[in-house]
């Protein structure tokens, strides 16, 4: 049961919500499909039963086959991948999903590839005799539901398009052989001129306009995204109009369009606006490398649209935080908000706090960093006025100013403190207080520190407020900042306001206490909240998990108070949350013939297989070193691109790295031993793309053991290399893997301290400690590690290979069950899965059905 009181608050709270499908949401999703013919299947693709579900075949073209395609006039033929998207697939796939439909996408921007696919029919009258023969043909062969009209390349003009497109539809539709139809502009100035002409026309039978918002150059930000998507409801007036993004993880698309964050970030924004019909995504052939990822974030977004009862209405300003104590502890509720603050209902007997978010020093028509005062950025229901009267009323109630948050017109807001004391003290909104929750970073820590630190010292000093609060999370990055300035400013720092929401949704009651008493570790003896949200989204701690949790606490009196907030601010996930279920294993050092498919594999682990190694050394009985050429040094012909591939297809759960170094390469030591930083990040990344993109890789893995260079050389090759393959859109992911050793651990250290950040997991190979370990000793060594690598995934690991050098595998295995029960276990790294291949791979076994236990 929920307390009373805290019980009574949320009641108070909940109706107070505004609904979140507004009448202009809806929860239609998208899905373009078999274009690219890379065996993505109908069954492959995630189908959330709470959206409305369509598949677009791409595409059907009136061209002939073969080297060189000529049109027709209007006799369609299939060009979608028709091996894996057949009829009865398509029967398959409808029969076991209700809410699926499948339509045929018309055109494309290509034949097959190869030369564009031009409109060019011989007389409107002939080409719409041949469409609708063709098209009812396939339609019915098919047992499709819609059409999609997607040409990009005309030699006809736009009157002749709109016939010809507006009377197949017309036909189609009379005829019952479709139900729905929809168009594919996207921001051309001869496309547009094609569509908006069929629209004048025709828009009574176009059920949905599928513009191609990813069209839009990659600069592009949240707020332009939303208002070109306002923009084409203008050009497409009255229709329905789908947001879209493109899953093309290719360099050439990536390093010029607009991101799928962007995007996300915008449908977001769209949908608490209450003006988001829909999205639509090409492509699966490039979402089947990937996982789906972003199609499971985009249906949850719409089914929570569709089906949750409650939600915020505004994008920055309804974070409806709160704070308390229950007696006999001190009483704190606090709020952050954009909302009327007379609408939420409180306690007298619960000091309640309103965070005003946010206040931002950027400009606001055109967001830039600003050196001039401070802007509100919250919504204005919350007016000097209103401020004024709820203090009078209500003095239990105190207000304050977050500032920074996650993002500005949808770009990160770096850390610039000024000019606040103008507007926060009594002469305008009467506040009593800040707090601090920037997220984003274009300084260091100390600057961080001495920014914040001596704003808030001077603000404290000058009366301006009476108390200040933090706002950070778990993010390597985020904690290094946050920490810093604690360790120097604590004193003038009441309450910290961690974002335990942050965490993912397997999170249990023990490991948010777990994760609440670390955190009060590295704040030590600071006042910590204990924090939800509730917008439900179901990558986070559940509202119920998070509550109970804090009964727990309660009970141990260890409860200061709670804070939450209805919408996440923009938060972002780490790279990998706390407990995530990790699995990492090495292969193909050894070359005994091991193959990925010798090793099982649990669904419900993030499994990666990590190539072991790639090298930047010649082969041969005499290798030397290539500064930063990397060669294949794993076995090649078992692990190969076609098993990668298939590893990867068959489970969807499997990333699979590369680890770069390693300890020897034919019997001598790999030495770290670059001419100079520039040309061997030059010739790393150049090297590395070509083989990571050739095996179709996922990330990389540092593991370099021995040094002909220096920590700050190693520092700077190292993080310039995975920041580059990270931007370019190389790599998902980078680890490194450490040992103690007082040389290897000065040089990983060092990188760690600048570049921290981009680092997403630490394999420390506590398999080097010796035979004589015990399991106590393992811990110990394990918390060691987490204060060296502070703020970073730790994993922990053991080894195989039953050297008698290394401690075993047994006290490994029992080292990680016991930081499993303390909620502490991120995941495990195993040398080696050719080790294990003849010992049939008990000790993975044991580890997967630990993590998933």
């Amino acid at each position: 049961m929920i307390p009373s009181k805290l019980s009574s608050l949320l009641l108070a709270l909940l109706p107070l919500l505004a609904p979140t499908a507004s009448a202009g949401n809806s929860n239609l999703f998208r899905e373009y499909i078999g274009a690219q013919s890379r065996g993505v299947k109908f069954s492959d693709v995630p189908i959330n039963p709470d959206v409305k579900f369509h598949f677009l075949l791409a595409f059907a073209l009136d061209y002939t086959t073969g080297s060189s395609p000529m049109p027709t006039n209007g006799q369609f033929i299939p060009f979608w991948d028709t091996t894996n998207l057949t009829p009865s697939a398509v029967a398959a796939i409808k029969q076991s999903n209700p809410n699926v439909k499948v339509a045929v996408s018309l055109g494309g921007y290509s034949v097959g590839g190869g030369p564009p696919a031009n409109f060019t029919p011989s007389s409107i009258d002939s080409w719409v005799g041949n469409a609708v023969s063709s098209l009812t043909s396939m339609i019915q062969q098919y047992n499709l539901d819609g059409i999609d009209v997607d040409y990009e390349n005309f030699l006809a003009d736009p009157d002749t398009f709109t016939e010809c497109i507006g009377q197949l539809i017309t036909t189609l539709k009379n005829k019952g052989v479709i139900s729905f139809a929809s168009i594919a502009p996207y921001d051309d100035l001869d496309l547009q001129s094609h569509y908006q002409a069929l629209w004048a026309n025709y828009s009574g039978v176009i059920d949905y306009v599928n513009f191609q918002f990813y069209g839009y150059p990659l600069s592009t930000t949240v707020d332009q995204y939303v208002s070109h998507y306002k923009a084409q409801q203008a050009n497409y007036n009255g229709g329905s109009i789908l947001a879209s993004f493109n899953t093309d993880n290719s360099t050439d698309y990536t390093s010029k369009y607009v991101s799928v964050q962007t995007a996300l970030s915008a449908c977001q924004s769209l949908q608490a606006a209450g003006n988001l019909f829909g999205i639509f995504v090409w492509s699966a052939d490039n979402s089947l490398i990937e996982g789906f990822t972003y199609e499971k974030q985009a249906e949850a977004l719409l089914a929570n649209a569709h089906s949750s009862p409650f939600a915020c209405s505004s994008t920055f300003a309804c974070t409806n935080g709160f704070g308390w104590k229950l007696q006999p502890l001190p009483r704190v509720h606090r709020a952050q908000s954009g909302a009327s603050s007379s609408r939420c209902t409180d306690q007298s007997d619960v000091e309640f706090h309103f965070l005003l978010a946010f206040a931002l020093d950027y400009t606001t028509a055109r967001p830039h960093a600003d050196q001039r005062p401070v802007h509100p950025f919250w919504t204005q229901p919350t007016s000097p006025l209103r401020r004024r009267r709820h203090q009078t009323k209500q003095p239990e109630r105190k207000c304050s100013v977050s500032l920074g948050g996650y993002s500005v017109g949808g770009g990160p807001p770096p850390t610039s403190p000024f000019s606040i004391d103008s507007w926060v003290g009594n002469a305008q909104y009467n506040l009593d207080g800040i707090d601090i929750d920037y997220e984003n970073f274009l300084a260091d820590p100390d600057t961080f520190t001495e920014c914040i630190g001596q704003l808030i010292t001077t603000l404290k000093n000058n009366g301006v407020i009476s108390f200040a609060s933090i706002a950070p999370y778990d993010d390597p990055d985020i904690q290094s900042h946050y920490q810093a300035l604690w360790a120097s400013y604590s004193g003038v720092i009441d309450y910290v306001n961690f974002q335990f929401y942050g965490y993912d949704s397997s999170t249990t009651v023990d490991q948010y206490v777990s994760y609440y008493n670390a955190q009060q570790a590295n704040y030590n003896g600071g006042s910590i909240l204990a924090s939800f949200n509730t917008d439900n989204n179901p990558q986070f701690v559940s509202v119920q998990t998070a509550l109970s949790a804090c009964q727990s606490l309660q009970a141990m009196g260890n409860l200061f108070g709670i804070f939450t907030t209805p919408l996440a601010k923009g938060l972002r996930t780490r790279s990998k949350p706390r407990h995530c279920l990790l699995t990492l294993k090495y292969i193909g050092a050894l070359f005994n013939g091991v193959a990925f498919t010798d090793v099982p594999i649990n669904p419900n682990v993030d499994f990666h297989f990590i190539l072991a190694f790639a090298i930047d050394y010649t082969g041969g009985s005499s290798p030397a070193p290539t500064n930063g050429q990397f060669n294949i040094f794993w076995d090649s012909n078992n692990l190969s691109p076609s098993a990668v591939a298939a590893i990867k297809q068959s489970n969807p759960n499997v990333k699979v790295a590369v680890s770069l170094g390693g300890a020897t390469v034919s019997g001598q030591p790999v030495n770290f031993s670059p001419t100079s930083v520039d040309s061997w990040v030059s010739n790393a990344v150049s090297s590395l793309t070509s083989i990571i993109q050739q095996y179709n890789l996922d990330g990389i893995d540092v593991d370099y053991e021995n040094f002909q260079s220096d920590p700050g050389t190693f520092t700077q090759c190292i993080g310039q290399l995975i920041t580059t393959l990270k931007q370019n859109g190389v790599i998902s992911f980078a680890s490194i893997a450490p040992f103690d050793n007082s040389d290897v651990q000065t040089h990983y250290q060092a990188l760690w301290a600048s570049f921290g950040s981009v680092i997403d997991y630490v394999n420390f190979q506590f398999y080097a400690y010796g035979p004589s370990t015990t399991v106590d000793q393992y811990l110990s060594h394990y918390n060691d590690q987490t204060a060296n690598y502070n703020g970073g995934t730790i994993l922990a690991s053991f080894a195989t290979d039953n050297s008698p050098n290394s401690l075993s595998a047994d006290t490994g295995l029992s080292a990680c069950n016991s930081l499993h029960a303390e909620g502490s276990l991120p995941g495990i790294f195993i040398w080696s899965a050719d080790d294990s291949k003849s010992e049939g791979f008990t000790y993975e076994t044991q580890a997967q059905a630990l993590l998933t236990s």
